[in-house]
C-alpha cells in the first residue's frame, strides 16, 4: 500500500502531484489560491478520459459552460465524465483544497459554451447515508462513498484503487495514520476500521490502457 498526504507546498508551488497506476491514471493536487495565485481552471473538456474533481475543503463555483455557475461545498465530488465542458473558480480567494483524477491520464482541450450538452454530476456527501453508497460507474471510473462502516472491501489484483480520507478524524490501517485528505492506494484484503465515524471515498480506475 503507498500512503500520501496532502501538503501542496511541498511542490515547487505548483500545487501539483501525480499517482501513475498500472492502468496510467492519476490524482493531482489542486489549492486555491496557491503560490502562483491560480484561483479557478477554464472552461475546457478530456474527449479522452474522465476528469473527477474531490472538494475536500472550502467551497468552489463550478460550470459546465462558463456562465452558469453552481457553488459547491466540500465535501463534494464532481463527475467530469469524458467529453463534458467544465470549469472552476474561487471567487472569494478563500483557501481550497481539491484532488482532481483524471482516469485515464490524458490532456484537455480547450471548449466552448454550447458545444455539449453534457452535463457533470454533483455528488453533496453530507446527503448520504451510513453504509457504502454507489456514487457513479463509468467506463473508466468507479466511485463509492463509505460512511461510519466497519470495513472496506477487497478489490481485484491489476485495479487502480484510491481511498481518500475525507472525515475530520484520523483513521489507523495496518499502522499507517491517515488524516483528513490523506490517500491509500491499492490495497490486497479488507481493511478493519476501529472507528464507526468515518468518510471515506474510494476510486476505482479500471479497464484503461
Amino acid at each position: 500500500m503507498e500512503h500520501f498526504s496532502y501538503d501542496p507546498h511541498s511542490y515547487d508551488g505548483k500545487a501539483e502531484a501525480f499517482f501513475y497506476g498500472q492502468h496510467k491514471s492519476a490524482l493531482s493536487i489542486f489549492r486555491s489560491p496557491n503560490t502562483d495565485n491560480i484561483k479557478g481552471v477554464g472552461l475546457h473538456k478530456h474527449p479522452d478520459c474522465d476528469d473527477i474533481d474531490i472538494l475536500i475543503e472550502g467551497a468552489m463555483l463550478f460550470s459546465n459552460d462558463g456562465k452558469r455557475f453552481h457553488r459547491v461545498q466540500a465535501p463534494a465530488v464532481v463527475a467530469n465524465l469524458k467529453g463534458t465542458p467544465h470549469c472552476l473558480i474561487n471567487l472569494d480567494n478563500s483557501i481550497v483544497k481539491m484532488y482532481g483524477l483524471r482516469s485515464p491520464f490524458r490532456g484537455g482541450v480547450k471548449a466552448y459554451s454550447g458545444e455539449s450538452q453534457k452535463t457533470s454530476k454533483i455528488y453533496k456527501l453530507n446527503n448520504y447515508q451510513k453504509g457504502a453508497n454507489d456514487l457513479f460507474e463509468s467506463e473508466h471510473t468507479k466511485a463509492i462513498f463509505y460512511k461510519d462502516v466497519r470495513e472496506i472491501p477487497f478489490y481485484k489484483d491489476g485495479e487502480d484503487i484510491i481511498l481518500i480520507n475525507l472525515g475530520d478524524e484520523s483513521i489507523h490501517i495496518e499502522g499507517v495514520e491517515l488524516k483528513k485528505s490523506d490517500v491509500l492506494k491499492n490495497w490486497k484484503h479488507k481493511i478493519k476500521l476501529k472507528i464507526e465515524n468515518n468518510e471515506l471515498l474510494v476510486l476505482k480506475t479500471k479497464g484503461l490502457s
